[in-house]
């Protein structure tokens, strides 16, 4: 801005004045869904599990409700899974975990975390894992005796699964698996 016409001592006073885009006002970026994470499943047992998940971005609108839903199915969503369910995990961005309970023996289940904003729900990656088998309550064998050079079919009772068989301690020397296996002996017992 160029004045001309300006006597010495005189003041001029300025104005501002701002160039609006009106399509950024009058058409907003609108709000996208969370970026969500499944956690790595841990702690697996028998009828138990730990998961979680983490939310690196809200999608520019708060996220409202997080957690993480499980089932035996494919893909479990909210209010749609086959034997399991939906823990909260709060709201908010970040990190938090979750225990799964109550799970069955020797079952594959699927997770997902979840985040709901204004757009809907997002879920992470699908993780899956199996819990653990059920110990057996009991063998059983065939022959009560057998001499050196016999065999008998010693039998897993109360077990879901196959169970690894060994001979002497615990994991010392692998034999098998299955619910049954056949055994011969080199000396008496």
């Amino acid at each position: 801005i160029r004045f001309s016409y300006l006597d010495p001592g005189e003041s001029v006073t300025f104005l501002a004045a701002y160039v609006l885009n009106l399509d950024e006002i009058t058409n907003p970026t609108p709000p996208e869904g969370a970026s969500v994470t499944t956690s790595a499943i841990t702690n697996i047992a028998q009828t138990s599990a730990s998961s979680g998940g983490s939310i690196s971005s809200d999608g520019g609108s708060p996220v409202t409700a997080r957690g993480i839903v499980y089932g035996t199915n494919n893909n479990p969503t909210i209010g749609s899974t086959t034997n399991g369910g939906q823990i909260s995990g709060g709201s908010g961005t970040g990190s938090w975990t979750a225990n799964l309970t109550g799970l069955t023996a020797n079952t594959t289940y699927n997770v997902r975390a979840y985040a709901t904003n204004e757009t809907g729900t997002t879920y992470g990656t699908q993780r899956t894992f199996t819990t653990s088998p059920l110990d057996p309550t009991g063998i059983t064998a065939t022959l009560s005796s057998v001499c050196a050079g016999g065999s008998t079919t010693l039998t897993a009772q109360g077990v879901q699964g196959n169970v690894y068989w060994y001979t002497g301690g615990c994991g010392s020397n692998y034999i098998g698996m299955g619910n049954s296996i056949s055994v011969s002996l080199s000396s008496e017992t």
